[in-house]
């Protein structure tokens, strides 16, 4: 299990080495997300309550998991809360630009999608609240539903 010290040395000593890597070109990327998705202004509306429901989560720009519901917060800001990923290689954390706050940014280790905050307040044991936006993560039950359909 993470906690706030081991967050903290990541960032310092570089982050755990994901299973494998996602690289596409930018236009592969543009071609992805439309510029309605893109702006990242809107990332933080909730348009999407359904994400709120029990699943595991992918990201949204790779597919690789990374977070389950079974370490979910109750959201409360309008954002998706965990307490821990699926596995702890599948984020990085990166000194955050903010110096007001305690949080480092969290991205997907796989493919660098940006994801949210981390903060050092959440539930016992480990401490840890993942800030998610909703709209970079996919509900693992709806991708696979749709990969068996195509």
């Amino acid at each position: 299990m993470l906690k706030w010290a081991d967050i903290l040395q990541f960032v310092d000593q570089g982050n755990p080495a994901p299973k494998s890597e996602i690289t596409k070109s930018d236009v592969e990327w543009h071609t992805q997300f439309n510029s309605e998705r893109s702006n990242t202004k809107r990332l933080f509306k909730s348009e999407r309550p359904d994400l709120f429901e029990q699943d595991l989560y992918t990201c949204a720009s790779c597919e690789a998991l990374l977070f389950g519901t079974h370490v979910k917060l109750e959201p409360g800001t309008g954002r998706l809360s965990f307490s821990q990923p699926i596995i702890e290689s599948a984020v990085s954390y990166h000194d955050s630009d903010n110096a007001d706050s305690q949080h480092v940014d969290a991205t997907c280790n796989y493919c660098g999608a940006y994801l949210g905050e981390l903060f050092p307040d959440g539930p016992k044991p480990s401490g840890l609240r993942y800030c998610v936006d909703e709209l970079v993560l996919e509900k693992a039950f709806n991708h696979f539903q749709k990969t068996e359909s195509e």
